[in-house]
């Protein structure tokens, strides 16, 4: 990606989703107080979430020139104040690909002990391309969700994915359903998940606007920061795996 010198250097939050085919304009995003009827009929009552998250409050500010960013949609917001100075179709409905998996570290880091042990079934390759199982992990083996995180994260293992899944929720469909929920309790209204890593479906989508809200949400965990600014990762060999 190209930067654009005319920047500010701020402490911002860049999320680009540059993907190839569009699903249909967004509509205008609007931060307020999720109704009992506009949560989605999957669910009666929201989840019981162990973080009550304050909604993030977007504004526009001084926008600057975002002309040397190659995407089809961008937002550039400063993280400490909400400030919104670059954007280009932000409302716009694209397919989330492996910014998926944004979400499925966050659900995670709220819900289990980065330490905790999980061992690996094998129903967690269930629908999983070969090709993208990335972490390499095997049925049987045991990791700590972190270094599951890790396998998510730095080479979007689809494997690691559906490991954490399962290890928060007993199955896919039941997380899948915590993070919509979760997309509900942040605000958002142009954001559908059907899996936890990102495979290509139609439902599956979301906005450069609310995948910076998600982002938002994930920073507030320490150990995601630490995850996402890492190079590289060396899991060493154990008696588990």
């Amino acid at each position: 990606m190209n930067q654009n010198k005319s920047l500010p250097r701020l402490k911002i939050v860049l999320l680009v989703i540059a993907f190839l085919a569009s699903l249909g304009l967004g509509t205008n995003y609007i931060l307020d107080k999720i109704s009992p009827d506009q949560i989605d009929n999957q669910f009666n009552t929201l989840p019981s979430f162990k973080i009550q998250p304050e909604l993030w409050p977007l504004s526009y500010g001084k926008i600057v020139d975002s002309s040397g960013i190659e995407a089809k949609a961008l937002i550039l917001i400063n993280e400490d104040t909400g400030e919104i100075i670059a954007h280009r179709q932000a409302d716009t409905k694209y397919p989330m690909a492996s910014t998926t998996k944004i979400m499925t570290a966050a659900l995670a880091l709220e819900f289990l002990n980065p330490n905790s042990q999980i061992t690996i079934p094998e129903t967690v390759f269930d629908g999983l391309p070969p090709d993208s199982a990335l972490m390499g992990i095997s049925a049987g083996e045991k990791y700590t969700l972190e270094e599951l995180l890790y396998g998510l994260m730095l080479n979007s293992g689809n494997d690691a994915a559906n490991a954490i899944a399962l290890a928060v929720s007993g199955n896919q469909n039941d997380f899948v359903s915590l993070m919509n929920a979760k997309a509900i309790q942040l605000g958002l209204k142009q954001t559908n998940f059907t899996n936890p890593s990102g495979l290509d479906h139609p439902d599956h989508y979301t906005t450069a606007r609310e995948l910076a809200v998600i982002a938002h949400y994930a920073r507030s965990f320490p150990l995601f920061k630490e995850i996402v600014k890492a190079p590289t990762k060396t899991i060493p060999y154990t008696e588990n795996h």
